[in-house]
Parts: structure tokens; sequence; C-alpha cells
């Protein structure tokens, strides 16, 4: 009998072991954990976090798993919920195809860790790359058309499969077992791509994610079945759903070995607090700022060129609205840039937010639509701009924070101790996480008390 989709991909989760990951992707997991905890330093103080944390404890008792808010406990799905969406909470974590690895995959193995038999750095280690490579794959299978093209949110949908296998892993579920906890999650996979438009919907996209993925963890473990060929039935399965009916899904694709062998080494870390396809356009102001005065001002106007994808995501006309709506917005997050040098924190304050100048900088950015990508967003963006005095400029900018290139280590490290300190822990925090003995740590569990870190008064 032919195995399944979700058959197959709970086989090869199974049989992941530690020996198995090379050292590039284990350098890149260390950085991974690290990337995750920095972003939820600051993160749990988020009034998204605030609220989602007060709604939970009106429904439910105190549960095993802790919140790394240092609140009262939850019950393991709604501990992943909460830690996830304050990893997503200021739009700084990590960025791979369909995919925020870290809010993903960290806060449901850690929120299931103790119903389990122990869980080791090592093993820890192993669940989160096994999470982040079925993802891909079931990323690789949809391509373009459900994020770009139906509209779904990429990273909420897939997240939830990369959530059931890190927490299934945990957990101890066989290959059985991971193949009914994929299924489950496909039942359970959801996000839309229109709550960036307003409200407080986005943080939550990766909470829900985590949140369903746990459970379906947990079901799988109590003997809870799922349909075989829950991913590719023709009529309701995943992959025909989630495409719109459209025939451009190739369920082959899952059990193909991505591109260099790891999909965890295709994850990006973020330097600047905005979605993914602003990235491009803010390096190469960056870049234009290390040879020319590239300011407020100095610059008349700003071209951007964007793929359809992104331009549909991020290219969009900026309405005054939500800090999570600036944060998708590409003129927004250019302008803040061009008045501050910087799309960090700072720049999507109440009172930054509403600053007149602002709108005067916006309307001197142009988003033209360009020719499509051959994946879901290009990494490079095609920037002109013309200064005051007649000056012409142009330059192609490229994303940074991959694992080939040699500064990322030192750029995340950076990134981490400025997060540390606006969340006002101690400066030795990224020393204190132990992020980097990771494979030695006999109880992962001591990694939420890590996280939770210390304040300047504690010293």
């Amino acid at each position: 009998m032919t195995e399944t989709v979700s058959q197959t991909l709970g086989r090869y989760a199974a049989a992941l072991r530690f020996d198995d990951l090379p050292e590039p992707v284990r350098r890149h997991v260390r950085l991974l954990v690290l990337d995750t905890a920095a972003c939820a330093t600051v993160g749990v103080d988020s009034d998204e976090v605030d609220l989602l944390t007060r709604a939970l404890a009106r429904v439910e008792p105190a549960g095993p798993a802790a919140t790394w808010a240092a609140r009262r406990p939850m019950s393991p799905p709604s501990a992943a919920m909460v830690n996830a969406t304050a990893v997503h909470a200021h739009e700084l974590d990590d960025v791979a195809v369909g995919q925020h690895y870290g809010a993903s995959v960290l806060p449901p193995a850690l929120a299931v860790a103790p119903l389990a038999a122990g869980l080791s750095g090592r093993e820890l280690m192993v669940a989160l790359v096994a999470g982040c490579e079925v993802a891909a794959r079931i990323q690789a299978v949809v391509g373009r058309t459900p994020h770009a093209v139906v509209g779904f949110h990429g990273p909420s949908v897939i997240a939830t499969f990369a959530a059931a296998v890190a927490a299934g892993r945990v957990l101890g579920l066989d290959a059985t077992g991971l193949s009914h906890a994929i299924g489950h999650a496909a039942q359970q996979a959801c996000g839309l791509m229109a709550t960036q438009h307003g409200g407080m919907g986005k943080r939550l996209l990766a909470g829900v994610a985590a949140r369903n993925g746990t459970f379906a963890a947990l079901l799988a473990a109590e003997g809870f079945t799922s349909g075989s060929d829950m991913l590719e039935r023709p009529y309701g399965g995943f992959f025909p759903v989630v495409s719109g009916g459209a025939d451009s899904w190739d369920s082959g694709l899952a059990a193909a070995q991505p591109e260099g062998g790891w999909a965890m080494l295709h994850t990006r870390f973020k330097f600047w607090a905005c979605r993914f396809p602003i990235h491009p356009a803010l390096e190469a102001l960056r870049q234009l700022r290390t040879g020319a005065v590239v300011d407020a001002t100095t610059v008349r106007q700003v071209e951007v060129q964007l793929d359809p994808a992104a331009y549909r995501a991020v290219g969009f006309g900026w309405t005054p609205s939500s800090r999570a709506s600036a944060q998708m917005n590409l003129r927004f997050c250019l302008a803040s840039y061009l008045l501050d040098g910087d799309v960090f924190l700072d720049q999507f304050t109440p009172e930054a937010m509403a600053r007149p100048e602002l709108l005067d900088v916006i309307e001197r950015i142009d988003v033209v639509e360009g020719a499509a990508a051959d994946g879901l967003f290009r990494r490079e963006a095609s920037v002109r701009v013309e200064l005051v005095a007649g000056r012409q400029l142009s330059t192609v900018g490229r994303v940074r924070g991959a694992a080939d290139d040699p500064e990322t280590p030192s750029l995340v490290r950076g990134k981490a101790e400025r997060l540390a300190r606006a969340a006002g822990h101690r400066d030795d925090f990224v020393e204190r996480l132990g992020w980097e003995q990771l494979d030695d740590l006999p109880d992962a569990l001591a990694l939420i008390d890590r996280m939770r870190g210390a304040t300047d008064s504690d010293q």
C-alpha cells in the first residue's frame, strides 16, 4: 500500500536523530533559540500578550505549562499560544519560506515538555528541526498559491504543522503518531492575510498556529486518530483546499530534499521590525547611506520595485491605522528609516506613528509592481532614489541574516542584546541564556527561567 503524505512525513520526523544534524544546522538552531528568546523578552509585555493572558485566565484553570511572562501556568496549548504571540509581537522574529520558525516550534516544544519523560537540549534541537523540516516540505507542495493568490497567511497556516511535529517529538510520538498529529494539524491550520490591516490579530496568528499544533500532538498522543490522506485527498484535503481548488500543488515535493539538504538553513533572521518583503528596500537605503547623505531632508523621491506577491502584501497605500498595519506597510517603514535611520521598536510607538512629518515623507515614496518572483517573495529589491540636489542613486538591496553569511551570528547576538536592554534585562542576559551550550543542556525546561532573565534591579 502506498504511503500517504502525512505517513511519509511522520516517518521522516520520527527517524530524525541528533547525529543526523550537520554542524551548520546545529549552529543555526542555536541561533534560532537565541533569536526567539530575545524577541519574546520584549513581546511578553505587549498589549496583545496581556489581553490574551487575561482572556485565557477567565476560561481555564492553571495548568502544567509555564508562560515566559512568569504569570500563572496554563495548559500546554494555551501556554504555547501566549508564548508564540510574545515572540511575534513586534514583527522581529525570523522568517523562512512561508514560516516564522522560532514562534512555530519553540513555544509548543517547551509547552508540552512537562508532560514528557524529560527533555534534553539535544532532544529539543531535534524536535525543533523536525518541525521546521516537515513544515517546509508541506510549504513546498503548495508553493505560492495559498499565500500570494488565495489570501491565506502562509506563516500561520504552515506553522501549525511545524508546531504539531515539534510538540509530537517532545511527547515521544512514533511515526504513526506523528502522521496523525500532522493530519489533525491540517484540520486546524488557518490564518488570513486581511488581519494585517487593523486590530491585534496579526500577532495572534503565530499564537493560534502554536496552540493548534500543540493540541494536534496531544490528540495523537492520546490515540485520537486522523484520516491518513488528510493532506492530499482530492476533495477536502489540505492541499487542494488551501490552493483554492487550483491544480497547482505537487504532493511529490513532500518527499523531496530541500535545496542544500536542510530547510532549516533557509531561515533568515530579521534586523528590522517589519514584514520581510520590506527588508530588501530597507537594505538598499542602508547601502546607499554609506556613500551619500540619504535621509528625509535630502530625498526628493524613492521608487521601489516589488514582485506582485510582495506588492499586494506590503505595497498598499498608507492610512494611519494600527502598529501591526504600519509594520506591514513599505511606505511607512521606508519613511521611518529616512527620518530616523532605523526601523525597530521606537518607530512604532503611538508618538512616532503620529508624527506629521511622517506623512510628508510617505508621499515621496512610490511602489511599482514588477515581475513575479520564483519563490514567495524576492530576497532583493531594486530601489531608485532622487535627491533634492538632483543626484540619482540606485541599487539592489539584499536581505541579511542567512546561514551562509559569516556576519549572521554577530548580528543576531547584537540584536538579542539590544532587545534584552529594551526589556530591562541584565547586561549578561545573552550569556546567561546558555544558547551556545544548548547541546549539553540536561533539562531544556531550564530555558524558560533563563528566558525570563533578570532585571537590572536584581544585580
